[in-house]
């Protein structure tokens, strides 16, 4: 059979999905052959000693730190001998068919265009309902713009529309491009990773390093495409929402993912708008009685301030191996 698919999972202290994860991955018949690559950030739950007994075909690496998962992932593709890519959440369930599906789907794509990094259908195991992490449109300065509250009302009295045009439970029951992919289940040939570098970066701890490099992909001309008719299940932040910091941990990820996005003087010009924004809406929820969101917002405010102005210090544009990730840190 020939080889055909890397399969690469990022691991933390979640041994009973992983387990369910790779039961569904073993279940699936393929007419290629396929390697499992476990990637672990420490885990204290005993998920090497299970999934060793379980799967001892499995190759699993160990971190020997929380790395994170675009750090942890790279570990994994780098370690890859395959020529397709899977990134996979351990908090997913393969429906029967879905390996072959998906390589089919790439392959016969990858014929037709310059394709960058694909995804598919993602539908929650816990209610069915449709998980939106693929689409068009990054996350820009027009966007935190139509945000604001005074650009939103003048809009309303010219009848402007500044809502999105994509309606993505729409748009995922059909294939076509997108902008992003969802990084809880992507893949990519690792030949066009190594040709361009295209590693995920590590200055990313946790959210939104999909996103950045699903941009990264899309500015060096690949086209990245979503498969409707590929559906994978999916415990959506199974390993993260025992945490009370993922929200803050997505807040600081959308800061760094502008500061490489943009330039230095319209990130700090973009700084100020979304500082202005945050006053604004906090002002408005407290004269509207709505005392817990105005709490909330003031919470998110001063994260901002906390993190939003420091990270071109933190992390300067030369490549440099002695570089941090941008992790969430409750004050003390």
């Amino acid at each position: 059979m020939p080889h055909e698919l890397s399969i690469v999972i990022v691991s933390y202290n979640c041994a009973e999905l992983l387990l369910k994860c790779l039961q569904s991955i073993h279940r699936q018949v393929t007419d290629f052959s396929y390697e499992i690559i476990i990637v672990d950030n420490s885990s204290t739950d005993h998920s090497e000693v299970a999934v060793k007994t379980d799967f001892p075909k499995v190759n699993w690496m160990s971190s020997g730190y929380n790395a994170g998962f675009a750090r942890a992932n790279n570990t994994g593709i780098r370690a890859s001998t395959n020529r397709l890519i899977l990134i996979l959440n351990p908090d997913t369930e393969m429906p029967a068919g879905f390996l072959q599906k998906y390589v089919s789907c790439y392959k016969e794509m990858d014929e037709t265009c310059n394709l960058g990094i694909s995804g598919c259908r993602i539908i929650s195991s816990e209610d069915a309902s449709l998980l939106i992490g693929s689409g068009i449109e990054f996350p820009s300065f027009k966007r935190t713009l139509f945000a604001n509250p005074v650009i939103i009302r003048l809009a309303r009295m010219l009848k402007i529309s500044l809502e999105r045009k994509y309606d993505a439970h729409k748009m995922h029951g059909s294939d076509h491009p997108v902008d992003f992919v969802s990084g809880a289940c992507a893949m990519i040939s690792k030949n066009k990773i190594e040709k361009h570098g295209l590693y995920f970066d590590e200055d990313f701890f946790l959210y939104y390093e999909d996103v950045e490099w699903s941009y990264r992909t899309k500015k060096l001309g690949y086209t990245n495409y979503f498969f409707s008719s590929v559906t994978i299940y999916h415990e959506n932040s199974a390993t993260t929402k025992k945490s009370g910091n993922k929200e803050n941990q997505i807040l600081i990820s959308s800061f760094l993912f502008y500061y490489k996005t943009m330039n230095l003087l319209c990130y700090y010009i973009h700084g100020a708008l979304m500082s202005i924004n945050f006053l604004i809406i906090s002002f408005l929820l407290k004269r509207a009685g709505h005392h817990a969101n105005h709490q909330d917002k003031l919470k998110q405010y001063k994260i901002f301030r906390n993190y939003y102005f420091s990270i071109p210090y933190t992390f300067k544009r030369n490549p440099s191996s002695s570089k941090t990730f941008l992790q969430y840190v409750e004050p003390t």
